[in-house]
C-alpha cells in the first residue's frame, strides 16, 4: 500500500509540476498582454521607470561630486576610470 501511494505521488509530481508551471506561465502572459493593451497602465509604468532612472542618475552625480575633492585612493581611482560605486 505504501509503495502504491509513493508511486501515485511520484507520478503526480512528475506530471503535475510541469502542468502547474505551464498554467502559471500562460496566466503571466495573459496578464502582461492585458496590461499592455491598457494605455494608462503602460504610461504609469513608463513614468515610474523614467523617475527611477532620474533618481539613479542624480544619486550617481551626487556621489561623483562628493568624491571629487576626496584624497582617498579608491575615490581617485574611481574618478580616473569614470566609475563610482
Amino acid at each position: 500500500m505504501s509503495r502504491l501511494i509513493s508511486d501515485v505521488l511520484m507520478v503526480a509530481a512528475v506530471v503535475g509540476g510541469p502542468v502547474l508551471l505551464a498554467v502559471l506561465y500562460v496566466y503571466g502572459m495573459r496578464a502582461t498582454r492585458q496590461k499592455d493593451n491598457q494605455p494608462h497602465s503602460r504610461d504609469v509604468t513608463e513614468r515610474a521607470t523614467k523617475d527611477l532612472y532620474e533618481e539613479s542618475d542624480a544619486e550617481r552625480e551626487n556621489r561623483e561630486a562628493a568624491a571629487e575633492g576626496s584624497e582617498n585612493v579608491i575615490d581617485v581611482i574611481e574618478r580616473k576610470t569614470g566609475t563610482s560605486a
